[in-house]
Parts: structure tokens; sequence; C-alpha cells
């Protein structure tokens, strides 16, 4: 085949891919950079599969994906539990008929604080941060081969950069990005690319959650970036949400295993 007939067939395939909505699923998608990535894809035209556990977040969500325009089904429940991943998944394909894009944001800190993590916390946090991506993942392996899908996974720029933050949280998204080489290199012989976006010092409720002071967590963010970011200007969740659908784009369509850094040049150390 001619260099010019092969352009035209990919072009003619992504044109018949795209008059298809493609179908996403985003855990942890109530608030932060799982909100903006659910809201970027939703607004883009993709039909968005919204997994949280507060179901009134997502509702709210929702709505506003189907006032612009874009499709949304919620699917609350906690992806701990041992059967809601395979009910809202299901659920998700059932409705949409088609699975084209995982990805596996939900993750949370082990709430210790400074001090030691108790075994409760330290496999809440894994079961979380890591075991949900790992089920959820096998479990839309079949759908993704279909479409040809894709998974991306969210981890943090902290592990690249060794930051002394909450260890247990630290830890996870290690093994996720770990978890996320492996699915990369097992699964491209099916068609199905892995990647993982690495955010950096991202303003969002985590940082409650981790025990930050609500009253002083902006100074402790601005101290923070200032001591280990490059780029002077503050991360966003919409900048992680651009990282996200790219990975899950066309244009993407020769990248897995893949790791990238939206850090503002965190992960450069210094």
């Amino acid at each position: 085949m001619s260099r010019a007939r092969l352009i035209q067939t990919q072009l003619k395939r992504r044109d018949i891919m795209m008059k298809e909505t493609r179908v996403a699923l985003i855990t942890g998608s109530s608030s932060g950079m799982g909100r903006a990535i659910a809201l970027r894809l939703g607004l883009a035209g993709w039909t968005v599969g919204l997994v949280a556990r507060r179901r009134e977040r997502l509702e709210q969500l929702a709505e506003e994906i189907r006032r612009g325009g874009g499709q949304a089904h919620v699917l609350a429940g906690d992806l701990r539990a041992p059967d809601f991943a395979a009910r809202a998944l299901e659920e998700l394909v059932g409705r949409a008929g088609r699975l084209d894009l995982l990805v596996n944001n939900a993750g949370a800190p082990a709430g210790a604080g400074e001090g030691v993590a108790t075994d409760a916390q330290f496999d809440d946090a894994f079961a979380l941060n890591v075991r949900s991506a790992y089920r959820l993942s096998h479990l839309a392996l079949p759908h993704l081969r279909t479409t040809k899908g894709s998974i991306v996974n969210v981890s943090s720029a902290g592990v690249a950069r060794n930051v002394p933050i909450d260890l247990v949280y630290l830890a996870s998204k290690g093994a996720l990005e770990t978890l996320g080489r492996g699915m990369a290199k097992k699964w491209a012989p099916l068609g199905v690319r892995v990647n993982t976006v690495a955010p950096g010092i991202v303003p969002t409720e985590i940082f409650e959650v981790a025990g930050y002071p609500p009253e002083t967590v902006h100074v402790q963010v601005a101290e923070a970036r200032k001591a280990m970011q490059p780029l002077p200007h503050p991360g966003e969740p919409r900048d992680v949400a651009a990282a996200v659908a790219f990975l899950a784009s066309e244009e993407a369509a020769f990248i897995t295993g893949a790791t990238l850094h939206v850090d503002g040049g965190m992960a450069l150390g210094g």
C-alpha cells in the first residue's frame, strides 16, 4: 500500500470512529482533577461515566455536562467494595454500548497526617489508589480491546521528585505507575494503550483530606510551589484534564507506557 493510500485509510478510520460517540469512565470524578477531566471530555462530545461516592456532587456535574450538550451517567459507589467496579462498568456499557477510555483517577491519602498510618489506613489507601485501578482495568480490558481504547492512570509528581508527603500515598502512587507500565507492555499487542499523568502541586480538596488546615492550605501550597516548581504560575485541574484528553486522543495513538508530568517542572529536581 502506498503512503498516500495508507494515510487516506487512517483518516477514514478516524472519521468513522469520531462519528461514534466515544465513552469514558472516570473515577474520583466528584471533585478536583477528576471533575475537570469529566467536564473536559463531556463537553468535547464524549459520553462520560462519573464514578465517586458523593452522589449529589456527581448529579450536579452530570447536569452541568448535559447543559453543555454532553451526555453523562452517574455511577455512585465505593470502589473499595469488591463488586461495585463490575456493576458500574456493566451499567455504563449497558447504557452507552461501548467503552473507549478508563481514567483511574480515584485516590486519597492515608489520613495519618505526620503520624504513622494504622494498618487499616494503609490498607484503605492501597485499596482505593491501587487495587481499584487494577481491578477496574482488567474488567475494562475486553471492552477496550474491541474499541482499541486506552487507560490513563493519574499518579503524582511526588513519585519522581520523592516529595516527603504522606508516605503511604506516595508509595501507592509509585505502585500505580509500575502497574501502568506493566499493563502497557502486556496489553500493547491487544491494541490497548496505557499511560500515566503525574500532576504536580494542583490545589484540590486532597490537601484538606491529608490534614492541611483549610485556613492555611493556600499559604502552604504557595510555599511548596515556590520551593519545588520551576514555572512560576500555579497549576490547575484543567491542566491535568488537557493532558488526559491528549493521551486519550488519536494524536497519541503511538504513545503507551509513558508518564506525562504536568507539574510545572517539579520532576526536574533542583
